[in-house]
């Protein structure tokens, strides 16, 4: 009886040590994410009390998102922040970075636009984006 424990425990100490027999592990790639969108910048001459001295932007992005905000750096001190309220922006769609009917009095120098918003795709991962745009202080007719 002895002889058939004995077996016993060594089957099963045997089984163990095969079914815990390490095996090479490697860690899982992290998953860099979604990377950022990129935004385009483009500005015109805009019309104020009868002169070409205001300009107005238009951004368009390389993907779909979800803009809660844009916040515009004027070449002197000071900005302003546009509100987008999580609008969904379509990849390729062109939109306004004033109000209908407004524009910016047009300073010469970089305006940097940093967009704060989310993927509206995927994995709808968070992003803050900057971008800047030189404008000449050149009159174009």
């Amino acid at each position: 009886m002895h002889k058939k424990l004995l077996v016993t425990i060594m089957a099963a100490v045997l089984l163990f040590s095969i079914g815990c027999e390490k095996e090479s592990i490697t860690a899982p790639t992290p998953d860099p994410g979604t990377p950022a969108p990129s935004f385009n910048v483009a500005s015109t001459l805009a019309n104020c009390t009868g002169t070409n001295d205001c300009i107005q932007f238009y951004a368009t992005p390389n993907a779909d998102v979800i803009l809660v905000k844009v916040e515009i750096k004027y070449p002197v001190t000071g900005g302003t922040t546009y509100n987008f309220g999580s609008s969904t922006i379509v990849k390729d769609q062109s939109v306004a970075l004033q109000a209908t009917g407004m524009a910016y009095t047009r300073i010469s120098g970089n305006w940097t636009f940093t967009f704060t918003g989310q993927h509206a795709v995927g994995d709808q991962s968070s992003f803050v984006v900057a971008t800047t745009v030189n404008v000449s202080a050149k009159l174009k007719n």
